[in-house]
């Protein structure tokens, strides 16, 4: 490990030096998640810095600035390797490492300059070893409440909340101050924490300190509603089985779109009147609108959007997957395609029912044939405009059912003939 490490520092730094010039290291502290990566021999993507250089100055080294709607303005300049460098200003007159004592938590209250000696005003690596959340002072929630869901966000990626910090989240009501922030950092932090292990634990930490409920009411409303029958789903709750499914599917799949997709399958739920509970006939139509108005009120990626609302919406047809026409599953092959979903749509059907074995057999096949041209598919130009354009369609999904039907009776008479 100390080899990775000073490894890891001396490159770093090297690249350092070839950014800014000798008469500015003194200026420079590299800091945040990129320093804790190189302190544990990982690799950084990006790199956090502090500087007190003016405006003026990073201009002229490439640096442009990015101005957020309650944080301050950073400056930032794209780096071949590492992706990004962001630096924020720190005031001019004061010592550059009493910036520190004013980060969130004492593992980000560490620094190293550029020769590669490390500030630690405070103790931070002993706290990067032991991956523990320290808050760097006792206000540090109140000058910043969305660093509650940072905290939740390491949590959800293998660090312990101290005591020291649970008392500070749990000694006052927090959805009031939270209502005035913009609800991106809410969500830079949901998006980030669905990359990490145990992405679970995010929303977990939320309903367990009950902090969040402004920004996200539906994960609050969900404890509230029945998941359906016992015998379907005896974790009873929809909170419950959303979790649980996004559990099983964090494993498999690494995408943050599956997972949230995951999360928010069955979020029509939430629309069935009460005297219909604990059935809820129809959820999955519902469910495409409900994901997607979530989704946009929390400023997500339209590509978030779009699968997350897809996902819910074919979840069900999907679970029935070996009762279908091959012309349905074609259909819904062709969709999923269409929505970005294809990949892990099977990974959600197999979460959702708790199933070890492949909930759809046959789908990448599926898929592929879904996705061809007639060209592909043997079909000539000759032969399709024999047939008026209102024909043409159904005649390439006849050839692509042909297909599908020789491949799904072969797969059957293996599968019978399988000792």
């Amino acid at each position: 490990m100390a080899s990775c490490r000073s490894n890891s520092m001396f490159y770093c730094c090297d690249d350092l030096k070839q950014i800014f010039p000798p008469h500015l290291y003194p200026h420079i502290l590299l800091v945040g998640g990129s320093l804790r990566e190189i302190l544990t021999g990982g690799i950084c993507n990006d790199l956090d810095i502090v500087s007190d250089l003016s405006p003026e100055t990073l201009l002229s080294l490439g640096f442009f600035p990015v101005e957020g709607r309650s944080t301050p303005v950073i400056y930032l300049r794209s780096h071949p390797l590492y992706g990004k460098i962001e630096v924020t200003l720190h005031p001019p007159g004061k010592p550059l490492s009493s910036s520190l004592c004013r980060r969130d938590f004492r593992c980000n209250a560490v620094a190293m300059r550029v020769d590669g000696k490390i500030v630690d005003p405070l103790g931070g690596i002993a706290d990067i070893e032991s991956r523990l959340l320290v808050p760097c002072a006792p206000d540090l929630l109140h000058n910043d409440p969305i660093r509650i869901f940072r905290a939740f966000r390491f949590a959800s990626g293998g660090w312990r909340i101290s005591d020291e910090l649970d008392r500070e989240i749990r000694s006052c009501r927090w959805d009031d101050v939270l209502s005035s922030i913009p609800v991106e950092r809410f969500s830079r932090e949901l998006l980030k924490s669905l990359e990490n292990s145990s992405p679970a634990l995010f929303f977990r930490n939320m309903l367990d300190y009950g902090v969040g409920r402004t920004l996200f009411p539906e994960l609050f409303m969900m404890q509230e509603i029945p998941a359906g029958s016992t015998i379907h789903h005896p974790e009873r709750s929809l909170l419950e089985h959303s979790l649980e499914t996004l559990e099983r599917i964090s494993p498999l799949a690494v995408s943050a779109v599956a997972r949230l997709a995951a999360l928010l399958h069955d979020s029509g739920k939430l629309a069935t009147s009460q005297e219909m509970l604990p059935r809820h006939i129809g959820h999955d139509k519902r469910g495409g609108e409900m994901s997607r108005s979530i989704c946009r009120r929390l400023r997500l990626p339209t590509e978030i959007v779009k699968a997350s609302a897809a996902a819910s919406a074919l979840h069900m047809v999907a679970g029935r997957w070996r009762e279908l026409r091959i012309s349905t599953r074609l259909k819904l092959a062709r969709r999923a395609m269409r929505e970005g979903i294809s990949s892990w749509l099977p990974l959600l059907v197999a979460a959702d029912h708790n199933e070890a074995a492949d909930p759809m057999p046959g789908w990448d096949r599926v898929c592929d044939i879904a996705g061809k041209s007639p060209s592909r598919l043997g079909i000539s130009a000759a032969t399709l405009d024999k047939f008026p354009p209102s024909g043409r369609g159904e005649f390439v999904m006849q050839k692509k059912i042909e297909c599908l039907k020789m491949f799904f009776d072969k797969g059957e008479m293996e599968s019978e003939q399988a000792p």
